[in-house]
């Protein structure tokens, strides 16, 4: 009789946590389409900000932190306003990569690739979002964003691959927006 209560208990537990773990994992995923969501409407918000030219709205995107870090925020601002060119047709979510820590400093974010097409040019869109810090609460928001030309960085990601990295390292990587400015002044991005 013993063994008996033992192997239900034991089965009871288990099924206990099949099904705590099935309710953690659908939360899991429903964080991660949130992520996804959230990022993409960043990054919409970013190129509508670019195609009106309003430096006010792209600035808004981004976190306290950044905009006090950011070196010639201006300059990429302008340097992102000149390269974008033609009417917006569509976006395509490149590479993803979700980061989150948790506990009493948890940090949650992604650094994301979009693959943005206009009437008149196609371009790499990158974009590292904080969207939980509870550590800095002013890091929240967008930390760097680079727009740069689909070919050109095409090509870059050929040759790195053919020289055995995944993807390039072309772009330098600092908070705000990315400007020639900052070549060879930063480490570059791995993006």
């Amino acid at each position: 009789m013993n063994m008996k209560k033992a192997i239900l208990i034991l089965e009871v537990v288990l099924i206990m946590s099949l099904l705590s773990s099935c309710q953690w994992i659908g939360n899991m995923r429903k964080e991660l389409i949130n992520e996804f969501e959230e990022s993409d409407k960043v990054a919409q918000q970013a190129i509508t900000a670019i195609e009106n030219k309003d430096e006010d709205a792209l600035t808004a995107l981004f976190s306290k932190r950044a905009l006090v870090e950011a070196d010639g925020f201006e300059e990429g601002i302008s340097y992102t306003f000149n390269l974008y060119k033609g009417d917006y047709v569509g976006i395509e979510r490149g590479y993803f990569i979700i980061s989150d820590n948790y506990g009493a400093d948890r940090k949650q974010w992604v650094d994301v690739r979009y693959k943005v097409t206009t009437t008149e040019g196609v371009y790499w869109l990158y974009l590292e979002y904080f969207f939980i810090n509870a550590v800095d609460s002013e890091a929240e928001g967008l930390y760097y964003f680079s727009l740069n030309d689909y070919e050109t960085i095409q090509k870059i990601d050929e040759e790195a691959q053919g020289a055995g990295y995944y993807q390039s390292t072309y772009i330098p990587f600092h908070a705000g927006i990315y400007h020639p400015g900052w070549d060879g002044k930063y480490e570059p991005c791995p993006l």
